[in-house]
């Protein structure tokens, strides 16, 4: 829904991208699924 735009802005800005349904969650018209990849860091 164009309402959440805003909210897909935000994510897309913090380097979230649109990616398939995952886990049990299936495609649905009203839900915009998004993944980032967080990168590892070394222990200290």
């Amino acid at each position: 829904m164009e309402f959440f735009a805003p909210a897909r802005a935000l994510y897309a800005s913090s380097g979230f991208v649109v990616c398939d349904p995952f886990g049990s969650y299936r495609e649905d018209p009203n839900s915009t699924f998004m993944t980032r990849v967080i990168a590892a860091t070394a222990a200290v």
